[in-house]
């Protein structure tokens, strides 16, 4: 019977070759997630990447490129020696598989299928080696075909932009408008907004959208309403919030905080 954060050591790789190759001899673990408020994770890295599915609750990881949700549902995907580091926005339970593996090279949340949870599932049963290196092949093919979800939030890589974006993040009602930002990191409101789009994938003001709504799932885990979280993120109406959130997150913000806020 697995326990609530237990590591479980799944499978020995050994001379599996192919395009989901994993790297000789490395243990597969699983690790069964039950995480409160109460345990951020510093910086770290490892060896593995981490594949995360969340089946309640909604976390954060930020890497160096950006911050990214794992609401209920979804599955995220961290390469692994990319330094990071995890939050807890409402208490979650789900799964994380580690392994050595090159599926994907850059993070990403997704909305795992059914077959994916499936998989992710019989890996935790003691099975043969041979069928198990089938079971994370065909994993391997769901991960690297499933469509990226708008829960990520980019950072730019250059120091100026980047720690404006940091800020901004922390309290986005105080978003500087675009002439304004562009003119704290002394750039022209073309060479900002061209350097943006460049380091990000964004518009200033899609960005701000997304760290707005990043922003207010904390609030909203935390009980808050819906119509104060939409204020204290910089919305003049709670309907012009609504129709962002559901945009980015699938439903109604209402919906979102029913499922995750803590009982």
């Amino acid at each position: 019977m697995l326990q609530i954060g237990q590591d479980v050591t799944v499978l020995e790789i050994a001379n599996y070759l192919g395009d989901n190759a994993l790297e000789s001899m490395q243990d597969v673990r699983i690790k069964i997630l039950h995480d409160d408020r109460s345990k951020g994770l510093a910086w770290h890295a490892h060896e593995e990447a981490q594949l995360m599915w969340v089946t309640s609750g909604c976390a954060s990881m930020e890497t160096s490129a950006g911050r990214w949700l794992v609401p209920a549902g979804r599955m995220g995907w961290f390469p692994g020696r990319e330094p990071h580091r995890g939050r807890v926005i409402t208490p979650v339970t789900g799964f994380s598989l580690y392994l050595r593996c090159n599926w994907l090279d850059y993070p990403t949340v997704f909305e795992g299928s059914e077959l994916c949870q499936a998989l992710l599932k019989s890996l935790t049963q003691k099975v043969p080696s041979d069928v198990s290196q089938r079971r994370l092949a065909v994993l391997g093919d769901e991960i690297k075909a499933a469509k990226p979800l708008s829960v990520g939030l980019p950072l730019p890589y250059s120091e100026r932009l980047k720690a404006l974006c940091e800020s901004i993040a922390t309290s986005p009602a105080l978003a500087p408008p675009l002439e304004l930002a562009a003119t704290q990191v002394a750039l022209s409101r073309r060479s900002f907004s061209r350097h943006f789009k460049q380091q990000t994938g964004l518009s200033y003001g899609q960005w701000l959208q997304l760290a707005r709504i990043h922003h207010s799932l904390v609030l909203l885990g935390e009980g808050g309403r819906v119509s104060d979280a939409a204020l204290a993120v910089g919305y003049d109406t709670v309907s012009a919030f609504c129709q962002v959130f559901r945009q980015v997150m699938g439903q109604s913000p209402g919906r979102w905080q029913n499922l995750n806020q803590t009982v």
